[in-house]
């Protein structure tokens, strides 16, 4: 783990089991923030996979995030009658940051997520910020293969630097660095920790789009209209709208939730502030770099060999 003002932000945490993060959040030596955040992912993670997730290890996150229990308390006094099945949906539904990651990639150096408000949609972020994305290996090892790049003092943006260097730059060098620096991550502590049948199942999990719509659709079918499906539904579109854009179309799921709002729950404010599903989110610029346009197709990023 590298030294810094930002130990969270540590791109090791997004690999670790998620028993590990639960003892992460348990460990004193980290500040309250940082424990909120791995409880938080900890919990999404099991949330995600289907997973056990009430008794103490709900008690345990909810303490350490105090506005969701909050949240969900509120829900609670919204719909007395509630399932707990359905007070959990509706409490990730109203808090957006339910994401599974610790820390985000970014172009120079990671950042944790730790958002000031756990009630707010991010909208410049929506991917790491928003509602969960399913894992990506590529991008993660990708963004932890440069973290330990920059520890060694080898230089991001090696074609920049290759074309800058010249004849001074030797390619064959670099192979011969990137290799050393995979031996070392193998040999990692933390990444001798990691369950790679974890990261896999995380990896081809639903994204939380999906996952929260058709939670909420499931429910709504077989409402009276009294207990806080309608919301669900309302709520579950907005996740299409600003959840994660990264793996195809929202349609499927999006406009089947839209409808069910229009024809069973039709004249309830939830209703009347859901005009629209939503498909395809992501944008990229066009070739000449002039606008952006929606795309369709699920990102992907270089193929990156594994550290197993």
């Amino acid at each position: 783990m590298r030294l810094s003002s930002d130990p969270a932000s540590d791109i090791l945490f997004n690999f670790l089991p998620v028993n590990t993060l639960w003892e992460l959040a348990a460990d004193q030596s980290f500040d309250s923030r940082e424990r909120a955040l791995f409880s938080r992912a900890a919990w999404t993670r099991d949330y995600a996979l289907v997973r056990k997730v009430d008794g103490a290890k709900l008690e345990s996150y909810l303490d350490l995030n105090p506005d969701i229990k909050a949240l969900a308390e509120d829900v609670k006094s919204d719909y007395p009658g509630i399932s707990p099945r359905h007070q959990r949906l509706l409490t990730i539904l109203r808090a957006p940051p339910h994401n599974i990651l610790v820390a985000m990639p970014g172009p120079w150096m990671s950042e944790s997520i730790k958002p000031e408000n756990l009630t707010e949609v991010d909208g410049w972020n929506p991917n790491d910020r928003n509602w969960w994305c399913p894992f990506e290996p590529d991008r993660q090892l990708a963004a932890l293969r440069q973290q330990a790049d920059f520890a060694l003092g080898s230089p991001y943006g090696k074609d920049y630097v290759q074309r800058r260097l010249g004849e001074y730059y030797d390619p064959a060098l670099v192979l011969q660095s990137a290799e050393k620096r995979d031996l070392l991550l193998i040999h990692h502590p933390m990444v001798k920790a990691v369950d790679w049948k974890e990261i896999r199942a995380l990896s081809r999990m639903p994204q939380a789009p999906q996952r929260l719509s058709e939670a909420a659709l499931s429910w709504a079918r077989k409402s009276d209209g009294k207990d806080g499906a309608a919301e669900a539904l309302a709520l579950a579109v907005r996740t299409t709208r600003y959840g994660c854009n990264w793996h195809g179309s929202h349609e499927a799921y999006s406009r089947p939730a839209q409808q069910l709002l229009a024809s069973r729950f039709h004249g309830t404010p939830w209703q009347q502030q859901t005009p629209y599903w939503f498909g395809c989110r992501r944008t990229e610029w066009n070739k000449d770099f002039t606008e952006k346009v929606t795309v369709c197709t699920p990102k992907s990023w270089p193929k990156q060999e594994p550290l197993e």
